[in-house]
């Protein structure tokens, strides 16, 4: 498995790396850095699973269009944060993204979760709130919808 994680992730979770290492390959880069340069780490590393802090929910369609240019658009996308909320679900469900996880985990835990997402498995699968919100095709057909 090919980890791509968010600086911010390993800033919160420092052991985490060694963690990932000992299940694959990781990479990391720098949310705030939004540049060409991540799209050359992307396209260099080719990662499986993108983990990244909730904050960038609010730059999912960035993302999103840097793992295209990198060639990985089939990259799934977990989000980190503590605690998991029910808008962090529809958030990250509404950006198409594959699931969610709780940073204060433990480590042992968060890589055999990211093992299953790199294996096509969200555990939010049979989740109501994660379940009930339709996932995008593409980025043109993300609808925002009201819910409480």
């Amino acid at each position: 498995m090919k980890v791509l994680v968010g600086q911010l992730i390993l800033d919160q979770r420092p052991e985490l790396a060694d963690g990932l290492r000992s299940v694959g390959s990781l990479e990391t880069f720098d949310p705030w850095m939004m540049t060409s340069e991540v799209v050359a780490t992307i396209a260099r590393f080719q990662p499986d699973v993108a983990l990244v802090h909730r904050l960038m929910l609010d730059m999912s369609f960035l993302l999103r269009d840097y793992l295209r240019q990198g060639s990985c658009p089939d990259a799934r996308v977990v989000i980190g944060s503590h605690p998991v909320t029910n808008v962090d679900k529809i958030e990250a469900a509404h950006a198409g993204f594959t699931d969610v996880v709780d940073l204060g985990a433990d480590s042992e835990s968060l890589c055999r979760r990211l093992l299953a997402v790199a294996d096509g498995h969200s555990a939010l699968d049979n989740d109501p709130i994660w379940s009930s919100i339709t996932r995008p095709t593409h980025d043109g057909e993300i609808h925002i919808e009201a819910r409480d």
